[in-house]
């Protein structure tokens, strides 16, 4: 079996991965917000990529 590992950008990150863990099921091992990121501005800290 093949691995993938995406990245997605956008306001709603989070659903829109567990959408497609639990459609191919697969599973979410990692997931990083743009407030871990240093120098991030506040206003997106909660946009992530998973």
């Amino acid at each position: 079996m093949a691995n993938l590992y995406p990245y997605i950008f956008s306001e709603d990150a989070k659903r829109q991965a567990d959408f497609y863990a639990q459609t191919l099921q697969g599973e979410v091992v990692s997931v990083q917000t743009f407030d871990q990121a240093p120098g991030s501005p506040p206003e997106i800290a909660e946009k992530g990529c998973i």
